[in-house]
């Protein structure tokens, strides 16, 4: 089961360093909480394969977060890539005038 203040603070703070993520679970006095760097660079990320390489539209290799789910024991690689900015902003934009204008 994913608890719900886990999942809220991955959404509210997106970007944020720990301090930031302390003050958006309502925990300023509590456990620090790893940024992405930290938690990429952390010896049980690495152990459980949870850290993949990958490389940018714009060719920059990073590291992201790697699927957790293990199937018959293999891990899923991810095969899709971020999108650039704004790689998609035309087509969405067509789509929503098209859905407004019908």
């Amino acid at each position: 089961m994913i608890k719900h203040m886990l999942v809220y603070c991955s959404i509210s703070a997106f970007g944020q360093t720990s301090a930031g993520v302390m003050s958006v679970t309502g925990e300023p006095g509590g456990t620090p909480v790893n940024g992405c760097a930290e938690a990429l660079a952390d010896p049980q990320a690495g152990h459980l394969q949870l850290v993949q390489a990958m490389v940018l539209p714009n060719g920059a290799a990073t590291r992201t977060v790697a699927c957790p789910v293990r199937i018959d024991g293999q891990v899923l690689a991810l095969d899709t890539r971020p999108p650039a900015v704004d790689e998609h902003t035309a087509a969405v934009v067509a789509g929503l005038l098209a859905k407004s204008a019908s």
